[in-house]
């Protein structure tokens, strides 16, 4: 899918034009098909992609990417594209992102334009994050001869770690057990002292390996 010339120098958002191509920040566009309709320089100097090869393709595809627990955040069913269908908001999103050099750590940032004269599109901005360091070997064994078995954790935060390792995001483990969103974070970050992890895909992991989930 080619944009004729005019249509690819200028978005229209709020009633305000942004020059998206000279923005120094990666920028990429999605239609109402979720195919990519822009990426900019900073898109391509991020990814290692041109612009000619992946404009038209869809961008699930593309960007491939995956959340802090390796679950799919781009996929044929954007969740998304559904929110701001919807009119609901999309808070930021930390994704690893495909890149020409592998996977590449960023926030995804989304905003809903207008580009003329009918057409809606979704906006993507890419802010890289700096990767978050391995553990080191020394750590690492000493994690593990620790946890030889289950740490104690609570009846609570056993329901909150099956519903981690199912896929289901914080605000949707609140959901199912009827609790605040802000409890179900002190019960992560207590599963993740007990386990002596630093993320999420760490915690999972430990838990699989002790056969708790």
């Amino acid at each position: 899918m080619r944009l004729p010339p005019g249509r690819r120098s200028v978005l229209v958002v709020g009633g305000g034009s942004v020059p998206a191509l000279s923005s120094a920040d990666p920028l990429i566009g999605i239609g109402d098909d979720l195919r990519l309709v822009l990426w900019n320089r900073g898109a391509e100097q991020l990814t290692g992609y041109p612009a000619e090869e992946v404009l038209g393709a869809a961008c699930w595809q593309v960007v491939a990417g995956v959340g802090e627990l390796d679950e799919n955040v781009c996929r044929s069913d954007c969740e998304i594209a559904a929110r701001v269908a919807a009119g609901g908001e999309v808070p930021p999103a930390t994704v690893r992102i495909r890149t020409a050099a592998g996977r590449r750590r960023a926030q995804l940032s989304t905003l809903s334009v207008g580009c003329p004269p009918d057409d809606r599109w979704l906006i993507h901005v890419i802010h890289p994050l700096p990767e978050q360091p391995a553990a080191s070997a020394h750590n690492h064994g000493n994690n593990r001869r620790r946890h030889e078995s289950a740490p104690p954790t609570t009846p609570r935060q056993q329901e909150v770690l099956q519903l981690l390792a199912q896929g289901f995001s914080t605000k949707e483990v609140a959901e199912r057990l009827t609790l605040a969103t802000p409890t179900v974070r002190n019960h992560v970050a207590g599963l993740l002292r007990a386990f002596g992890c630093h993320s999420r895909v760490e915690l999972l992991a430990e838990a699989r390996r002790l056969r708790m989930i």
